[in-house]
């Protein structure tokens, strides 16, 4: 799969629309595992994320986060006043309680 966009925003976490969180998972808890994870996205001329893939961060932890990355909503991202495809770094930061 060939994935592309015309421009590359470092930080998408506050210009989301929608950015649903994930599940702590469950081995992460009882292991008390926490820790930072760092998606790529890439979003379509709509808004919608077409293209999720883990970049830094535990597997684990990476795993929880990649179906809610891609249920992201943006405001269409244009360039020159015509909507392009955009992608962008999402960070989901788990703290396992009483951490």
């Amino acid at each position: 799969m060939t994935v592309e966009s015309n421009c590359f925003k470092d930080n998408l976490n506050s210009v989301a629309l929608s950015l649903p969180l994930p599940a702590y998972p469950r081995e992460a808890l009882r292991k008390r595992i926490g820790g930072t994870v760092t998606i790529k996205v890439f979003v379509d001329e709509s808004g919608k994320v077409y293209h999720a893939a883990g970049l830094d961060g535990l597997p684990l932890l990476q795993k929880a986060v990649l179906r809610p990355a891609r249920h992201a909503r943006f405001a269409p991202f244009t360039q020159d006043g015509k909507r392009i495809k955009c992608s962008g770094l999402l960070v989901y930061k788990f703290k396992p309680p009483d951490q």
